[in-house]
């Protein structure tokens, strides 16, 4: 045990036996302060400090079901914090679930947590450490005590993106996974501007349905809303039979990827998923490894994004205009985002600039998600109509564009992302504006030959006749616009040539679209200091 400020936090490496041990109150001390914890949390649920006090306090008692209920309440508050990972750990660990204790180790070691001498001889951790799963935390800790070599990535600290909601201020990735209920938690972003809600999909197909009906989209965040929902698939599966169970996943998978084809991270995001699969010799190890490598890839998305932000900041300078067309913010990834990570970590040294939101016609991600993002921020910005971006080029009132992008050829260097990026780049290229392309790793598609092979998702016309909105009564609506009769197409995605984008940028640095395959080694083989 140690004591960490003023708060006793369980199953942490003991700075002082002796002190711990004469610091350690007795069973009816332990009682009382329980009953008091417990009125305390039941006022106020969030209230951190209580909750990791009565944690202990349960887990010293031998209440461990309900120290992991506490630890699971405080890995949702604290959802970055290596620690609390590690005690969530070591709960399930104590109540013999030890598949999520393996997922949850994996996470505090993506999050920071280095205490590998502890890690190895914590009492809380003994039947884990016995338990054939243990050798990929094994596996990983011999990893990460060899200094990585040249294809690591530097990323600087995780950037927190908060959600004020009366008055109160909290930190929210766009998707996690709650193990206990074996669920993909999401942020409802069809709801967004007017009502911020999470919603838990308890199945794989209600997954797919999510991803496909837009309750979460953006390539990292339904990259790694598969790689949840692959993981969630391959724990339901009852039996012991490896080829009935390859067979399901192969199934589970095919779902998933079919739900949104052109985006190319949702597929990377299960190839490694299965990939760290593989190592399991039966279905119960590879059902655990399925969810550890499904939280090293939403972790991995978050690290990218930071280290994107990192090497694309230097391109905002002080006053700039920025434009930006439909979401690739924090809402699109797991957490940061990609074309608004350069922003907020311009934000964070101190510049000041003004962002220009497309609208993003016909689902208007920029009016309604992207605004919303640098609201919370306190990022400086306004919406425009779609058509409005060449009339403020023309008249030099844009200074830079940067996009995000839901698939990159690495062969071309072509660029898949919302319908409207290709007219924003002949724009900008018509006015000698610099055009970016924010990406993560999991974006880029190393086989494609061509943009025209690129599958484009061609989406109900009612999206184009019509638009969602908040009536007075404060109740989403549809409301039609278009003449009655009328049909429409409407593409999703558009392709942009690698001659009108001035760079990409990746979490490694950034390129010119044509240098991709030529850094390919060091592209595909990358990864993320944390």
């Amino acid at each position: 045990m140690r004591i960490i400020g003023p708060v006793w936090v369980y199953c942490m490496p003991k700075k002082s036996s002796a002190t711990s041990r004469s610091a350690r109150p007795s069973p009816r001390d332990l009682d009382i302060e329980i009953g008091f914890l417990e009125g305390v949390v039941r006022r106020d649920p969030e209230y951190l400090e209580a909750l990791q006090v009565l944690g202990d306090d349960y887990t010293r008692r031998g209440k461990y079901a309900d120290g992991l209920r506490v630890d699971e309440q405080l890995a949702r508050l604290r959802p970055e914090d290596s620690l609390v990972h590690y005690n969530l750990a070591c709960s399930y660990a104590l109540t013999d679930h030890f598949d999520e204790a393996v997922a949850a180790l994996d996470r505090a070691l993506t999050l920071g947590y280095r205490d590998f001498k502890w890690l190895s001889k914590d009492p809380d951790l003994t039947k884990l450490r016995e338990h054939p799963l243990f050798k990929k935390i094994r596996a990983r800790v011999k990893a990460l005590k060899v200094k990585r070599g040249e294809n690591s990535l530097r990323a600087s600290p995780l950037p927190i993106m908060n959600v004020t909601l009366r008055g109160r201020t909290r930190h929210y990735r766009t998707v996690t996974f709650a193990a206990d209920k074996n669920a993909v938690v999401l942020v409802e972003q069809r709801l967004l501007p007017h009502q911020f809600q999470t919603v838990a999909t308890r199945t794989y197909r209600e997954t797919a349905a999510a991803i496909r009906d837009m309750v979460v989209r953006g390539a990292g965040a339904i990259g790694a809303t598969a790689a949840y929902g692959l993981a969630q698939g391959a724990r339901a599966f009852r039996g012991g039979n490896l080829k009935k169970f390859h067979a399901y996943v192969d199934q589970v998978t095919a779902t998933l990827t079919a739900a949104r084809p052109t985006a190319v991270d949702p597929v990377n995001a299960m190839c490694q998923v299965r990939q760290h699969m593989s190592a399991g010799a039966t279905v119960g190890e590879q059902q655990a490894l399925a969810l550890a490598a499904a939280e090293e890839f939403a972790n991995e998305d978050a690290a990218h994004c930071a280290a994107i932000g990192e090497h694309g900041a230097p391109l905002i300078a002080e006053g700039m205009n920025i434009l930006t067309h439909c979401n690739a913010g924090w809402l699109a990834f797991v957490d940061v985002g990609s074309a608004t990570a350069p922003m907020y970590a311009a934000q964070a040294q101190g510049r000041k600039f003004h962002v220009y939101c497309d609208e993003t016609r016909p689902r208007s991600q920029g009016a309604t998600l992207t605004a919303w993002e640098l609201a919370q921020q306190g990022v400086s910005h306004q919406i425009i109509a779609d058509n409005a971006a060449g009339f403020l080029m023309q008249r030099g009132e844009i200074d830079l564009v940067i996009v995000g992008s839901d698939r990159t050829l690495g062969r071309t260097g072509e660029v898949t992302n919302k319908i409207g990026t290709y007219t924003k780049a002949v724009l900008a290229r018509r006015h000698g504006i610099p055009f970016f392309v924010a990406i993560p790793l999991s974006t880029i598609d190393w086989n494609l030959k061509s943009g025209a092979d690129i599958p484009i998702e061609e989406r109900n016309e009612s999206e184009v006749l019509g638009a969602w909105g908040v009536n007075d009564a404060g109740r989403r609506q549809y409301v039609g616009v278009a003449n009655p009769g009328s049909g429409a197409r409407n593409p999703g995605f558009d392709v942009t040539p690698p001659e009108l984008i001035t760079g990409i940028i990746t979490p490694v640095g950034i390129f010119k679209p044509k240098e991709l395959w030529g850094r390919r080694k060091q592209l595909s083989g990358a990864h993320v200091k944390h």
